[in-house]
């Protein structure tokens, strides 16, 4: 297979740079959940902050 390049507009680029953080900021609450980790109130206030309103 060939390999393309893909351009993107700034908005798509932002658009995914967004789902990326917010995907990212679900792995680590599963992660802190999987290890017995509570999320405190601050850590939860950080998640959903991260996550971008996406969940």
């Amino acid at each position: 297979m060939d390999k393309q390049q893909i351009a993107f507009t700034s908005d798509q680029a932002e658009a995914i740079a967004e789902l990326y953080d917010g995907a990212e900021a679900a792995i680590a609450a599963v992660r802190d959940m999987a290890t017995g980790s509570a999320l405190d109130d601050a850590a939860l206030a950080k998640f959903l902050d991260d996550s971008g309103g996406l969940l």
